[in-house]
């Protein structure tokens, strides 16, 4: 197995990092970009053996820092710049995707044994309403597998919230593993009114139903972050999509940072193993 670890220049220029996991004594592999979500980042709990699992089952596997995550060039876990990560906005996300995207398909060690024209996307919480919006729009992309995906990105917040976030123009969200409290300017917010219609999680999910692209949506049935029933709406989306329920799963699928086991939480090789199966069927 291979790693290479690279840089792209994301939005507002800013750069950030990604790694490229496979076998190089494979040959004609499809291109899979995993997409963390909200307070994540590529090298987040158990993802490295994510990679390396999805990789031995012949994938050229990507992982994105996301530019505005908080991470930086030099220090790639938790979130050592704040005054980036709230900067953040979905429309950087998804430009840094796209950009990402580019760089797979035009550069790189891994293109030896890559299929350009078989790419996927699979995205964990709040990176699957960015994969949606990729992907609905994207020519590239031909199947999309989610796991604890969110549903809607306005009701993330509650009233109150979003009061306080207008009036301060600041909303601090605490990570309770850090103890940092994680500022959200009104970037995200703003960018998010302009944007709606470009964002909205359900008519990209049906976009993705129109131009016939699989959809595969895993959720954990003890999800503490996002409820079951937001799994249940993207259903209702795109009625051909593949809905899975893992029973006792929570939003993280057994991981957590650090991680310190040698293999994969069982839940998440459990969400792996359909992954597997639902990008090469």
């Amino acid at each position: 197995m291979k790693r290479i670890e690279g840089t792209y220049t994301g939005a507002n220029g800013r750069e950030s990092t990604f790694d490229v996991t496979w076998n190089p004594d494979l040959k004609n592999t499809p291109l899979l970009l995993f997409i963390h979500g909200f307070k994540g980042y590529k090298d987040w709990g158990p993802f490295n053996l994510l990679a390396e699992r999805f990789a031995a089952s012949g994938f050229v596997v990507a992982k994105i820092n996301l530019s505005h995550n908080g991470t930086t060039l030099t220090q790639r876990i938790d979130f050592p710049d704040l005054e980036a990560f709230g900067r953040n906005t979905f429309s950087k996300e998804v430009q840094d995707v796209q950009v990402l995207t580019d760089v797979l398909l035009t550069e790189g060690e891994w293109l030896k044994s890559m299929d350009k024209n078989r790419c996927f996307l699979l995205g964990h919480s709040r990176g699957g309403a960015i994969a949606f919006a990729v992907a609905s729009k994207s020519a590239v992309f031909s199947k999309v597998a989610t796991w604890a995906s969110v549903a809607d990105l306005e009701k993330r917040f509650t009233p109150q919230q979003l009061e306080h976030w207008r009036k301060e123009g600041v909303l601090y969200i605490p990570n309770a593993r850090t103890g940092q409290q994680m500022p959200m300017y009104l970037d995200l917010l703003e960018d998010y009114e302009a944007n709606r219609d470009r964002l909205n999680i359900a008519g990209n999910v049906k976009k993705l139903k129109e131009s016939g692209k699989p959809q595969l949506i895993i959720h954990g049935t003890n999800d503490e972050t996002v409820p079951v029933e937001e799994a249940k709406d993207l259903k209702s989306w795109n009625p051909n999509a593949e809905l899975i329920f893992l029973d006792n799963a929570n939003h993280t699928f057994g991981g957590m940072q650090p991680w310190k086991d040698a293999g994969l939480p069982r839940d998440m090789e459990q969400a792996v193993e359909l992954t597997v199966n639902f990008f090469k069927a």
